[in-house]
């Protein structure tokens, strides 16, 4: 590293060669650390207001509202609410898009 003690950081990107494992100079994870925190972020088992909104393409304030009618009706799917935040049980979500009761 005292190579790079001039080098702009925030444009430098090392490869796992370079640096044994490290991904670039600010990540404390090695490769295979990555990939398995990305396969725990695929199995999400709720669903964020964000994610709602990405998957019905609707905005942000049009997703707290929708989600706000159906946390007092429990329909067409459940609703979690924890302080000012929503979360949607993925399952209960994905069974009403697709069609399923």
């Amino acid at each position: 590293m005292d190579s790079c003690k001039d080098a702009d950081y925030k444009s430098v990107s090392w490869t796992e060669r370079d640096w044994g494992g490290m991904i670039n100079a600010y990540s404390r994870f090695p490769f295979g650390e990555v990939n398995v925190i990305g396969a725990l972020e695929n199995e999400k088992k709720v669903y964020d207001v964000e994610d709602i909104q990405k998957l019905l393409g609707i905005g942000r304030s049009k997703a707290y509202a929708y989600l706000d009618e159906v946390y007092e009706k429990q329909e067409p799917f459940r609703v979690i609410k924890i302080g000012k935040l929503f979360r949607v049980p993925r399952q209960s979500f994905d069974n009403w898009l697709d069609g399923i009761s």
